[in-house]
């Protein structure tokens, strides 16, 4: 059955019509996406302002009553508190740029390695052993990107 160039062409403005709801459809969802994520990042952020903070305070005014390793898990709750901090703020960005290009800029991936294994006590002996032999070199690319 073929159809006329006037049953066409109505065919392919109902499409173009369908298409076009559906895409703003799809932009109002992303940006009620987007929406949420900024208020739960954002909202996070506060509690582990906190926590940072009072770990600093107790670090800084109890350091020389704390053993070594007191001090030490007073350190690892810092760095992991900082890097979450971190990850955090780079969703935070997430939201805002979503579809923007990637920042590439220089990142030691040895030093972002190291902060990884800092930061998660599973990665960490007795729970595994990770072993990097050689020198890790230094990239171009977004250190938010590679950490996660």
């Amino acid at each position: 059955m073929q159809r006329s160039q006037a049953e066409l062409k109505e065919l392919n403005l109902e499409l173009e019509n369908r298409v076009n709801e559906r895409t703003a459809k799809l932009r109002e969802t992303i940006g009620e996406l987007q929406y949420i994520s900024y208020s739960l990042t954002h909202d996070m952020r506060a509690p582990l302002r906190a926590v940072h903070g009072f770990g600093q305070l107790l670090l800084t005014e109890s350091q020389d009553r704390l053993e070594p390793d007191q001090q030490d898990y007073l350190r690892k709750i810092l760095v992991s508190s900082t890097r979450l901090d971190r990850l955090i703020r780079d969703a935070l960005d997430y939201t805002q740029v979503a579809g923007a290009p990637v920042r590439l800029e220089p990142v030691d991936l040895a030093a972002l390695l190291e902060g990884m294994l800092q930061s998660y006590p599973h990665l960490q002996p007795p729970n595994a052993e990770i072993r990097i032999e050689g020198k890790l070199p230094i990239v171009l690319g977004d250190e938010a990107l590679l950490t996660q």
